[in-house]
């Protein structure tokens, strides 16, 4: 009789469980709720009333007149004679190098229109600044160097040696066979030609003394605009200067030949270059 009635207790549990079992799988998937992404649901195609709509740049790129002549037209007629050797050249140039090495090393303007909210689209004009600054000192010095002669670098003398022994024609066929493409052998006799010309050159210091005594007000400009505390009273007046500067480095570059004469022979010593420190 007990073993009847465990079995039955038995019977019971089991059909229990299988009537739970049954009811789990009878209800519905309950899936989990949608989650929430970044992704923009409103209309995002732009249209050309849309474009209309947009304010257009408060800031203009101009040159300021009065501001360009002021760098432009420059007398240093009475300081210009104190400059007449090289190491007199070098040392005028000194202290504004060294104004320039510390403009950079705080961002140079590249910084200072990055720090502005509506100058930074106009970054690309410090960049500019900066690097046109640099080629300005850069030539400087290599004329304080070289305006009565640039000195032979080791491929000028080589090459210049191999023209007197062997003639051009022969000398450049030699340098091929030595495993030189051609145009390199161009460039090569090319270069030692030139050098050999401007060995014995003459500039008088009193040109050069000009050009570095000139750039005076250039970088005090260039100190000025990183220095200065920029805000909506004075945006335009800060791009309109910084702009001016750069026009007037620009223009010094490629107008004053004694300046792209430097640029161009820097830029023609395929191996050795005149070095300058940052």
């Amino acid at each position: 009789m007990k073993k009847l009635t465990l079995m039955w207790v038995l019977l019971l549990v089991l059909a229990s469980a299988c009537g739970e079992t049954q009811t789990v799988e009878e209800q519905p998937l309950q899936l989990p709720e949608k989650e929430k992404t970044w992704v923009k649901t409103e209309e995002v195609e732009i249209t050309k009333d849309k474009v209309a709509a947009s304010p257009e740049p408060t800031l203009q790129v101009k040159v300021d007149p009065a501001l360009k002549d002021k760098l432009t037209n420059v007398d240093v007629s009475v300081q210009v004679a104190q400059i007449n050797d090289a190491d007199s050249c070098v040392a005028a140039l000194e202290p504004m190098d060294k104004t320039r090495k510390l403009v950079q090393r705080e961002g140079g303007l590249w910084h200072a229109f990055e720090r502005n909210e509506k100058l930074r689209p106009f970054s690309d004009t410090g960049f500019q600044i900066d690097s046109n600054t640099n080629k300005l000192f850069f030539a400087l010095r290599y004329l304080c160097k070289t305006a009565k002669g640039v000195p032979l670098t080791g491929l000028a003398i080589s090459v210049s040696r191999m023209i007197e022994d062997r003639g051009v024609e022969g000398a450049r066929q030699h340098m091929i066979q030595l495993g030189n493409p051609k145009a390199v052998a161009d460039e090569w006799v090319e270069y030692a030609q030139e050098a050999k010309r401007i060995a014995d050159r003459n500039i008088p210091y009193e040109e050069v003394g000009r050009l570095v005594l000139q750039t005076k007000p250039l970088i005090d400009l260039y100190q000025e605009l990183l220095a200065r505390k920029v805000d909506d009273s004075n945006e335009q007046k800060f791009l309109s200067d910084a702009v001016t500067l750069l026009d007037v480095v620009k223009s010094r570059m490629s107008g004053e030949s004694h300046l792209a004469m430097a640029r161009t022979e820097d830029l023609q010593v395929p191996y050795e270059k005149f070095r300058n420190e940052m």
